[in-house]
This record gives structure tokens, sequence and C-alpha cells, in this order.
């Protein structure tokens, strides 16, 4: 349980009271601070990583643990807060990965035909697993259509998350499609004219199409600001 203000603040009478006059303050301060970060990164990703192992995801890969583990661990060095762990479809095909999303006591499905979906133009990504950081879900985006959005991370020199992206967020989270869908403008659906998005039917998370040019209410393009 986190301590109130004026704990804290006992607390810290008491601590500074029983410290050395010659300790640096500050840079302890640093020191601990920094430390606390990188617990805090480092349960944040193994969480996830744990995730992925609980779902099924080096069984589905048709690889063992060690092997799929070997995939994902180094990412660990790069990893901070906002941060996600992406797995390609290449190795876990889009329709697997939404069966593995569960919201509900609900698995999900994909609608889409998934062999339609494609990176939008210009756009790469890895085929092994990758992070995404500074992952924005569409939150802030809400209520505008993914062009428009588009436009807008282009200037931002951010990036709209593609379909495995997109999924990768709501595996970890899936509780957010029950405030927003979200759009996916780092894809296209069979053409420059639709895009992928995570709703929910039927209280089950899916994957389904939308209108680039559609503005719809409650629902926000994803992004992020790098991946790597």
């Amino acid at each position: 349980m986190g301590l109130c203000t004026d704990q804290l603040a006992e607390y810290l009478v008491a601590l500074i009271k029983n410290i050395n006059k010659d300790t640096d303050i500050d840079e302890a301060w640093a020191k601990a601070k920094k430390r606390a970060e990188n617990e805090a990164k480092s349960q944040s990703f193994d969480q996830q990583v744990k995730t992925l192992l609980d779902k099924g995801y080096p069984e589905a890969a048709g690889t063992g643990k060690d092997r799929f583990l070997n995939y994902i661990n180094p990412l660990k060095e790069h990893f901070c807060p906002g941060s996600v762990i992406v797995i390609p479809e290449n190795m876990v095909s889009l329709d697997k990965q939404m069966a593995m999303v569960e919201l509900n006591g609900k698995t999900g499905y994909a609608y889409a035909d998934t062999t339609e979906i494609y990176n939008a133009e210009g756009m790469e990504t890895p085929r092994k697993p990758y992070l995404i950081h500074d992952t924005e879900d569409g939150k802030d985006t809400l209520s505008n259509s993914p062009n428009d959005c588009a436009k807008m991370f282009k200037k931002q020199n951010r990036h709209g998350l593609n379909a495995q992206e997109g999924i990768a967020v709501i595996t970890h989270k899936p509780e957010i499609l029950k405030d927003r869908y979200l759009n996916l403008p780092g894809s296209h659906y069979k053409s420059s004219d639709l895009v992928p998005v995570l709703f929910l039917s039927r209280s089950c998370s899916t994957l389904q199409w939308s209108s680039a040019d559609l503005s719809i209410f409650g629902q926000g393009s994803a992004s992020c600001g790098s991946r790597g």
C-alpha cells in the first residue's frame, strides 16, 4: 500500500536524521530513482513475457519455450515504460494471435480476411519479435478519421500501429476495447480506403475493418513513437 503525503514526509524526516552529514542526498536520490525505474521496467517486461508464454505463443509459433525466449529476451535491454512486445505475423498468424486475446471470458477472432491486410505504403516492420515504444492507445485521437490521424502522426514524427502491433497492445490490455475501439492506420485492408480496426462484437474482441476516411465516435487511431 502506498504512503500518503504526510506519512511519506514523516518517513523522510526520520531518514534524514540518520543520514551521515557527508552523504550526497541528491546523488543518493538519483540512484534510488534510477533503481526504482529499472525495477519497474523489468517487472513490466517480465509480465508481458509471462503473458505470451501463458497464452501459448511458443506453441503457436511452432517452437519451444527456450527458442521463443531466445527471440524475446534480447529486447529487455531496450524496453522502457510505454513499450510493448510485438510478435510478427510471419511467426504467429493474425488469426492465431486474435484467438489468444481474452476479454470477458471470451477469446477473440478475426472477422476480416487476414490475408488481405497489408502494411501501409512505405512501412516496413521486423520479421522477428520487436518493440514499439511510447505507445498511445487511441485515447488522444478519438473521433478522428484514420486518414486525418495518419497526417497528424507524420507531423508529430509518430507512426500509426499496424494490425500485429494493435493486437499486441490488446493482448496485454484487452480492457482498452471496453472504452474505445482502435483503428490501425499502419495497415490497409484490401485497399487504401479501408483500415483494420479492433472492436467488440457480442463482448468478443474482433479484428474488423473500417473506412479510412470515416470519423466514428468512440474510435481512435493507435500509434507509437518508434519501433525497434
